[in-house]
């Protein structure tokens, strides 16, 4: 079982990502900094793009910036938590392009999905 946001965690994620597809005409990276983790700040990009998503530790500039704690990333991660109820309780701060983020929320929705069940430590 990995531990979130540890390079084993980023292998077991892209392992799980590397069977999802993505749709030629959908490009877009999530840059996310998560704040006060048991390692110290993380930054990570989710990489939506074809022909398969992905995750990188440290991957290059997002089109939309997250920035979180710990607790809400881990909550996001587990599928305990969806990015709009986090947004809406003032826990994650957001910039860049919006209007890619929700032109591409059914797509990021089949990534949380496919990612909730990975055994994961928080």
């Amino acid at each position: 079982m990995a531990r979130f946001l540890s390079p084993e965690w980023f292998d077991a994620a892209n392992g799980v990502l590397s069977r999802l597809s993505v749709r030629p005409d959908v490009a877009l990276i999530i840059e996310q900094r998560v704040m006060g983790g048991p390692d110290g700040d993380v930054t990570y990009c989710v990489i939506l793009e074809a022909p398969n998503p992905r995750v990188e530790h440290d991957g290059p500039p997002g089109d939309i910036r997250l920035t979180l704690d710990y607790a809400t990333a881990a909550g996001l991660g587990s599928g305990r938590l969806t990015v709009s109820d986090a947004m809406r309780a003032g826990k994650v701060r957001v910039t860049g392009d919006l209007a890619r983020l929700r032109a591409c929320a059914s797509e990021l929705a089949v990534l949380a999905e496919a990612l909730a069940p990975l055994p994961t430590t928080y």
